[in-house]
């Protein structure tokens, strides 16, 4: 601000400058045929007070006292230093198009200073890095496949650490679901080294097998070169979510949070025995049908209802007889039919819950997409310092996977990431202005163009928006019209 004030002369500098702008001298011919007083439906008007060019505005705040303010008309020279201190300035305080174009009106105005103040606050570095949570436009709402076989394809991720370990120190959970049927499974660990992440997948997968697909977030436990190779021997295909995106590996995201509240709930009581009572809850968990599917997990994978502690106390109540021993034949044509007649209503309940989300979540939803090239700003979540910018970047696209993931790459530090297109933003680069510095004193005359230098009015060859309506098309064209003698087809006027 204080460069600003210095390098100018006051009322004289401005007068100087003002006039050799040549955008402005539209408006000195307005500010002298200028007589109306303002009113509601010609609220502004410009005007000259010793030879320096003003904007004057009625407040619509009082217009019955004909309460009035006025504005310098700024030249070209000194707009981009006013959006500086209105904006950047630690006084501008880095706040919002609204907040500063208010901030600049008060004093200042010049023609196009709306849509130039709004690319001013748009392309702020320190503004794009900082702006708080996710890009407001979100892309819409991919529905994961419907997977038909139990343990087709799995889920997993981790729960912890823990606030309160167990007595037995275990203070994580390893957690797998399988998405046919939302069976859960889970074991208590001591500590998430590699190993022991595959000693407890490979204890779960002794009951229920290897699956084929197996899905995960980027976890250095689960993409190191010892569990690749341990997918690789037993076949099964890795998935992986993208960075800082778990709605990718919904399903075990969703088992965690109702595990950790389970727990919570039970710890109350037991705050060292819940690796203990796991398996317990996790009974609870497969019990209830889920409203996903209309079914429990328990019958989804075995085809009957399972038997817990309120069915001991029907059966005590109503004495229920045995039921009459089947044959082996019977029991299992019995098993299968009842299996495949849930997994089928399972599917429908499935595909209709996946369009009902869809629809909520695309509700709010816009397509989002980005080219290879583009330079983009990564949202790094950073809840341990509210001081620290959330925005890191700018990022440059490399590859697009899907509709959804991208590959982008840093050049500084030389990093490729996989992420999800929502944590992902445009990074608009603010226009640079270059001056030509001549050193020593100019004897010469400027080398203009030398050429055809008869000018030729080319107002009629801009192009008026289709899209706007028959009148208003009239007017822009009206207006085009009017000062036409602006418009040249020689180079250096517009």
């Amino acid at each position: 601000m204080a460069d600003l004030i210095n390098k100018t002369e006051g009322e004289r500098e401005i007068l100087r400058e003002q006039k050799s702008d040549d955008t402005l001298q539209p408006l000195f011919e307005q500010a002298q045929n200028t007589e109306e007083d303002l009113t509601l439906e010609k609220p502004t008007r410009f005007i000259s007070k010793n030879g320096v060019l003003y904007r004057e505005v009625l407040n619509q705040k009082a217009p019955e006292m004909s309460a009035s303010y006025t504005q310098i008309v700024v030249p070209q020279k000194y707009r981009e230093q006013l959006m500086e201190v209105a904006h950047d300035s630690p006084q501008g305080g880095h706040l919002g198009i609204r907040r500063t174009t208010q901030r600049i009106t008060k004093n200042f105005f010049w023609p196009g200073m709306y849509q130039q103040i709004k690319r001013f606050c748009q392309s702020c570095d320190t503004c794009q890095r900082i702006s708080s949570g996710r890009d407001k436009l979100k892309a819409p709402l991919v529905p994961m496949p419907l997977i038909g076989e139990p343990f087709s394809r799995v889920g997993i991720d981790i729960i912890g650490p823990l606030p309160k370990p167990s007595r037995r120190g275990c203070r994580y959970i390893l957690t797998m679901i399988d998405y046919a049927t939302r069976y859960p499974e889970a074991v208590a660990l001591t500590n998430i080294e590699t190993t022991t992440i595959a000693n407890a997948l490979l204890s779960i997968w002794g009951r229920t097998g290897y699956p084929k697909e197996l899905v995960s977030d980027l976890g250095a436990q689960f993409t190191s070169r010892l569990m690749e190779r341990l997918l690789e021997l037993c076949g099964i295909r890795h998935l992986t979510s993208s960075a800082y995106h778990p709605q990718t590996n919904g399903l075990v995201e969703n088992l965690n949070k109702t595990l950790v509240r389970m727990i919570k709930s039970y710890s109350q009581q037991h705050p060292h025995d819940w690796d203990i009572k796991l398996q317990q809850l996790l009974f609870a968990y497969r019990e209830v049908p889920q409203d996903s599917t209309g079914y429990s997990p328990f019958e989804l994978l075995y085809g009957r209802r399972v038997r817990g502690p309120l069915d001991l106390i029907r059966e005590f109540w109503e004495a229920c007889p045995r039921p009459e021993p089947v044959s082996v034949t019977k029991y299992i044509k019995d098993l299968q039919s009842t299996m495949e007649m849930a997994r089928n209503t399972a599917q429908e309940h499935l595909a209709t819950a996946q369009q009902r989300q869809k629809a909520h979540y695309d509700s709010t939803a816009r397509c989002k997409s980005f080219e290879i090239g583009d330079e983009v700003l990564y949202l790094t979540p950073t809840k341990a310092n509210k001081l620290q910018v959330d925005w890191t970047g700018p990022w440059k696209v490399i590859k697009r996977h899907s509709g959804v993931n991208y590959s982008i790459y840093d050049e500084q530090s030389n990093v490729e990431k996989l992420v999800h297109v929502n944590m992902l933003k445009p990074y608009v680069n603010r226009s640079v202005n270059v001056c030509m510095i001549i050193s020593g004193e100019e004897t010469g005359t400027f080398p203009f163009w030398e050429g055809n230098r008869k000018a030729y009015r080319s107002s009629e060859q801009v192009k008026v928006d289709e899209g706007l309506s028959q009148s208003q098309q009239k007017q822009v064209r009206k207006l085009l019209n009017k000062y036409d003698h602006l418009f040249s087809d020689l180079p250096g006027r517009v």
